[in-house]
């Protein structure tokens, strides 16, 4: 088999590649991070045999997994794990290389979980719902802050509704502050308009891109709801890549962290790993678990 070691960067990639069976160095240089330059490269040794790719995961290892699975098995290995097998103090493009390489001949592969393209898709549509409703937000902070210079607060459902319009309109504010409540009103009016068209491309792709018996349970949850539970659904991913029900909570970085030698234990937060967006669903469902008598029951004893 041939082996390659791709290290990855947004410009350049070092990759090197090796032949298990004479030993020899067939690739050991950089490439520019173009599909060509390493469709190339893989064109002078697929006559050798089958081939293995290894890289570690990045947010463009996705891409690089879809260009070169057609020429051989790919192997996106989880950052963590190649970083506990790095050896001395000198880090470099060749040494990490390198370094996968050696993980691959060995068949040493933690491989982080990727999905298949349109899975990736679906949850980048998801996470940037998230993300726009938290500008929004942000955005809603800046205007209270605005009142409280004032020292009074709206009179309103929220800072941005039609009675706060009028009553932001009708108040007396010192120049800087109409210009800066002016173009904060405009922002979260387009905020906003762009939320409700992405929802609405969430709506049309869910009955296809989500699996409706997955959403429908964890719709059930108190406190998680239907978009959240779209949000977890995909975060997941392929419920079956879980060994067991406590890899769950390891994946969503919510166990804490072990620091024990002998009979000293000290106990530390959680490791905050795996998928943030998925963290963040659950502890949102967690604040509203007052709405269930059994979680609340649950919570109180806790």
């Amino acid at each position: 088999m041939i082996h390659f070691g791709i290290d990855l960067h947004q410009k350049s990639c070092m990759v090197q590649a090796l032949d298990d069976q004479t030993g020899e160095l067939l690739v050991d240089e950089p490439l520019p991070s173009e599909k060509q330059a390493f469709l190339d490269c893989v064109a002078k040794v697929q006559h050798r045999g089958p081939i293995r790719f290894v890289m570690e995961a990045c947010g463009f290892a996705g891409y690089w997994s879809d260009v070169l699975e057609p020429y051989g098995e790919v192997a996106v290995l989880h950052p963590k794990y190649v970083a506990n097998q790095r050896r001395g103090n000198r880090k470099t493009d060749r040494r990490d290389a390198a370094l996968l390489l050696r993980m691959s001949t060995k068949d040493d592969l933690p491989c982080s979980y990727l999905g298949s393209t349109a899975a990736r898709d679906w949850k980048d549509l998801l996470r940037y719902r998230v993300g726009l409703v938290r500008v929004g937000t942000r955005l809603r902070v800046r205007l209270r802050n605005i009142a409280q210079r004032y020292g009074t607060r709206l009179e309103a459902s929220d800072v941005d509704s039609a009675k706060a319009r009028a009553l932001w309109q009708a108040w007396e504010l010192r120049e800087h502050h109409r210009l800066m409540v002016d173009q904060l009103l405009e922002v979260l009016a387009e905020v906003e308009a762009q939320v409700k068209a992405v929802e609405a491309q969430i709506q049309e792709r869910a009955t296809t891109a989500a699996d409706a018996r997955t959403v429908e349970i964890l719709d059930s949850l108190p406190g998680v709801g239907w978009f959240g539970a779209l949000l977890i659904a995909a975060e997941i991913g392929d419920w079956r890549r879980f060994p067991k029900p406590t890899s769950l909570p390891c994946f969503a970085g919510l166990v804490p962290r072990e620091n024990a030698s002998g009979e000293r234990a000290v106990p530390r937060r959680i490791t905050k790993e795996g998928s943030s967006y998925f963290r963040w669903s659950l502890v949102q469902g967690a604040l509203k678990c007052e709405s269930s008598p059994r979680l609340a029951a649950f919570y109180a004893r806790v």
